[in-house]
């Protein structure tokens, strides 16, 4: 069983270095996005407004603004889901430890003594 637990959490510490290279990585191209998808967002806006009276206008430019917003939407929520999963394992991961710090070392046996001296983290 320490074994499956020491593993999970060098799997679960290389995941997050994963996604840490793949967020540096796309970090500036997903900003200038945002920036640019928020400007075009600012005047499809305008345009609804100034010429709700024509129709075909105002269905363009809202579809248009539609589909904007619920890609901006899309790139956003996958981060969250991510961000809620690692959480989760954050927390694991702290009951993990505070089990192991309120473990009384004398009274373990040998094997579980060896790989808690090996440090765990």
């Amino acid at each position: 069983m320490t074994s499956e637990i020491v593993s999970s959490l060098k799997l679960y510490s290389g995941i997050i270095v994963f996604v840490n290279d793949v967020e540096s990585c796309f970090a500036t191209c997903l900003t200038f996005t945002m920036g640019v998808s928020a400007m075009i967002l600012c005047f499809q806006g305008v345009m609804i407004v100034a010429r709700i009276d024509e129709l075909d206008f105002f269905m363009r430019f809202a579809t248009n603004f539609l589909a904007q917003a619920v890609r901006l939407f899309y790139n956003c929520y996958t981060g969250q889901l991510l961000m809620n999963s690692s959480e989760v394992v954050s927390n694991y991961m702290l009951v993990i430890l505070v089990t192991i710090l309120k473990l009384n070392y004398f009274s373990v046996e040998i094997r579980f003594d060896k790989t808690i001296n090996k440090g765990w983290f």
